[in-house]
């Protein structure tokens, strides 16, 4: 696959490219952010990748004490993850809850290279 420079790609392959992960809350309420992320790595002359099946972090289950519920999105997150050397998140707090607290799941190995 011919990669061009500052595009977003299907993920096909194990390229090792930065995973973009627009938070829930700037992609629902403040979605330039996202575009403005993707902008600047563009202009950087970094391709990016992004997964259509990313979901939420689990952050807002995790902080509500619901961490059963937070499994299935965390564990989505993983398996989005877990291929990339660099994820690229313009939000403190969901790049908190990951590096952080990422502990619904089994602590396996791809879940520390993740986080």
């Amino acid at each position: 696959m011919s990669i061009r420079r500052g595009r977003i790609l299907p993920i096909k392959s194990s390229v090792r490219l930065p995973q973009l992960v627009p938070a829930r809350d700037a992609d629902a309420f403040f979605p330039e952010v996202g575009v403005a992320t993707l902008e600047l790595l563009k202009c950087c002359g970094v391709d990016v990748l992004y997964s259509l099946d990313q979901t939420c972090c689990g952050q807002p289950m995790a902080n509500s004490g619901c961490q059963s519920d937070a499994v299935p999105t965390e564990t989505l997150s993983v398996e989005n993850f877990k291929e990339f050397d660099y994820i690229v998140a313009p939000s403190g707090s969901c790049t908190h809850h990951v590096r952080s607290h990422f502990d619904a799941i089994p602590q396996a190995a791809e879940v520390k290279k993740v986080c």
